[in-house]
C-alpha cells in the first residue's frame, strides 16, 4: 500500500484519505462510523464541485461520518493497511 501511494503521489506528501474510506465503507457499510442520509440528491456545479441539497426522496445517497468517530475511523484503517496480504 505503502509503495502504491508513493508511486501515485510523487513529491506530494499528503493526499485526502477519500480513497480508503470509500473501499472502507463498501466492505462495512454497518459499522458505527457511517451516518447514510436521504431524501435529496447531490447538485454537481459547471466548475466540478458538488453540494448535497436537501428534498424529495431520490436514488442518491449521502454517506456522513458519524460525530466524534475520525480517530477510531483512523486506527481502524491504519491496522488494515499494514496487514500482510491474505493468502490465496
Amino acid at each position: 500500500m505503502r509503495r502504491v501511494y508513493k508511486l501515485y503521489l510523487g513529491e506530494k506528501k499528503t493526499r485526502p484519505s477519500w480513497d480508503p474510506i470509500c473501499v472502507l465503507f463498501t466492505v462495512r457499510k454497518h459499522a458505527a462510523y457511517w451516518k447514510i442520509r436521504t431524501g435529496g440528491h447531490n447538485h454537481i456545479f459547471k466548475n466540478g464541485t458538488n453540494q448535497w441539497r436537501n428534498g424529495p426522496e431520490t436514488n442518491h445517497r449521502l454517506v456522513e461520518l458519524q460525530p466524534g468517530v475520525e480517530r477510531a475511523l483512523c486506527r481502524t484503517l491504519d491496522q488494515l493497511m499494514v496487514q500482510a496480504p491474505r493468502a490465496k
